[in-house]
């Protein structure tokens, strides 16, 4: 039997790719395991966070902190603060809205129209309604009325 060199040379290279691809996969196989395993080590103890409408799952020992967000035009912002704390920051901020009157010089545009405690269970709160102002525009012959009020 006889074998052509162009033969031999692509046998020999068939079982270098063999063993190439043989050696790719255990080591794949080795990082997926050694992967897998981190992870599990991670996740053992965790603690599920609510970002939105996201439920994200972090090792417990993270720490997490939350900045300001916008939510359709209010900017949402938390403050650790005592509720007696809250309710005098809360006190202090009617009362110069209420002192105000509607200056023209004041920031608000308009008297305090309502105060109303927040009837939430286990949570602490006031409604502030002020500043109402009314405008009107042109649009062709047609008049548009415009309406804001600080909340």
């Amino acid at each position: 039997m006889k074998f052509s060199k162009a033969r031999i040379w692509l046998d020999v290279i068939a079982v270098l790719a063999s063993f190439a691809f043989a050696a790719s996969w255990a080591a794949t196989q080795a990082r997926s395991m050694r992967d897998q395993s981190a992870v599990a080590r991670v996740t053992a103890e965790k603690k599920t966070l609510c970002v939105g409408r996201y439920l994200i799952d972090v090792p417990a020992k993270s720490e997490v902190s939350f900045t300001g967000i916008m939510l359709n035009g209010f900017d949402i912002v938390t403050n650790k603060e005592t509720e007696t704390a809250f309710r005098k920051r809360v006190e202090e901020r009617e009362a110069e809205i209420a002192a105000d009157r509607g200056n023209a010089t004041s920031s608000s545009e308009g008297p305090m129209e309502t105060a109303r405690d927040l009837r939430v269970p286990g949570m602490v709160g006031r409604t502030l309604i002020y500043g109402r102002s009314r405008s009107y525009l042109m649009a062709g012959e047609r008049r548009v009325d415009f309406e804001s009020v600080s909340v």
